[in-house]
């Protein structure tokens, strides 16, 4: 009975603590639904994040095609052009001469009908001035103007021993000319002029003769400029002409100091 009246004494407070359970149960429960209903609220009042950039298509790799169906740049090159010749230290265009030196006369006479030749000798200053041009490299064609002055030597009578007098002899020729240059950059020269002889003379009378004459050289030279070449040259000068009866002659070999501009 004790026991059984225990129990019944305290079943009240046991349904409280029962009803206590539920009622604390019950508000965590709420709680709980509360948080959840704010969180979707919150949610949706939330602004949407901004769309994000696309990224960029990706470009493809650069390539260069090279063989066939079709290339893709033009390889083809056109054929090399023909070789410059080279202007600079070659003989072309203008040409202007001058040469100036000594010379000696190898054989120079006057003769006339009835009268014993006269024959002279000695050293002779010689000259030469020729202007033209180049129709090719290496060739030049012009006028020419190259005589000669005596300086020493007498007059001797033939067939009269020690028979001489002093006097002098002087021819000039003027012509075309001619010159080759076998390699047009290098200054090795070849060339010659004929044209017009007057020569002149004095041996007890003064002789004034027109003929024909001519010249034949041979030079070299160093180029100092671009067109300016300096050197020497031989040349081999020969000479006659006619004055009334008297016919005047001269051979003459000379070496002289060249200034070109070519």
């Amino acid at each position: 009975m004790l026991g059984s009246g225990f129990s019944f004494i305290n079943r009240p407070a046991a349904l409280a603590a029962r009803a206590g359970c539920r009622g604390t149960a019950a508000g965590v429960l709420a709680v709980a639904f509360g948080v959840l209903v704010s969180g979707v609220a919150a949610a949706q009042d939330a602004p949407a994040p901004a769309d994000e950039p696309e990224a960029p298509a990706a470009e493809p790799a650069p390539r260069i095609q090279l063989t066939k169906p079709k290339p893709m740049i033009d390889l083809a090159t056109p054929p090399p052009s023909g070789p410059v010749g080279r202007t600079f230290h070659e003989h072309d265009g203008f040409y202007a001469r001058a040469n100036v030196g000594l010379g000696t006369l190898l054989s120079a006479g006057a003769s006339a009908d009835g009268a014993p030749d006269v024959d002279d000798s000695g050293l002779t200053l010689s000259y030469d001035l020729r202007i033209g041009g180049s129709p090719s490299p290496g060739f030049v064609l012009g006028g020419s103007l190259l005589g000669a002055m005596q300086l020493t030597g007498d007059w001797e009578v033939d067939g009269v021993p020690g028979a001489s007098t002093s006097g002098d002899l002087s021819y000039m020729v003027i012509g075309p000319f001619a010159e080759g240059y076998p390699d047009s950059h290098g200054n090795l020269n070849f060339g010659g002029t004929v044209g017009l002889a007057l020569l002149g003379g004095d041996s007890g009378n003064d002789t004034s003769a027109v003929g024909v004459g001519g010249g034949f050289w041979v030079g070299s030279g160093v180029w100092v400029a671009p067109d300016w070449s300096i050197g020497g040259l031989l040349r081999l000068d020969a000479a006659t002409g006619k004055d009334d009866d008297v016919t005047v002659t001269a051979i003459a070999l000379n070496a002289l100091f060249s200034v070109t501009y070519n």
